[in-house]
């Protein structure tokens, strides 16, 4: 492997450590405390696994490939969607616009980040 990619990763390492810090930060603290006074997971909790994510997982989620159909099928679900309201078809005063625009823009944030770093991944294998 070439030093280039030593010094990616460790960057990407320094980044992950931080993002680990900034997760369990002293703002978050009266946040999660609140949260579950009120009976409900912390972010921390939410951020892993729930009694939740048995059903929200996809049955084939079993490699990166089949990650990328998926978000893939699932950002054409809500692009099609936003196409409606676009177009006329549907009122964007349905209280519904909102959720099926905020799903299409973070499924796209997804897809291109996910796209992104496989990218890197595969030059720094080449490499």
């Amino acid at each position: 492997m070439s030093e280039d990619w030593h010094k990616a990763s460790d960057g990407a390492a320094d980044l992950r450590q931080q993002v680990a810090q900034d997760l369990g930060s002293e703002q978050d603290d009266d946040l999660n405390a609140r949260l579950k006074a009120a009976g409900m997971y912390s972010i921390p909790e939410m951020m892993g696994v729930t009694p939740l994510t048995r059903w929200t997982v996809q049955a084939g989620m079993t490699d990166l490939d089949f990650f990328q159909t998926w978000l893939e099928r699932r950002l054409r679900e809500f692009l099609r969607m936003k196409a409606g309201y676009e177009l006329g078809d549907n009122d964007k005063g349905d209280e519904l616009y909102e959720w099926v625009l905020a799903h299409s823009i973070v499924l796209s944030e997804v897809l291109e980040n996910f796209k992104a770093a496989n990218a890197a991944s595969s030059q720094q294998a080449a490499e």
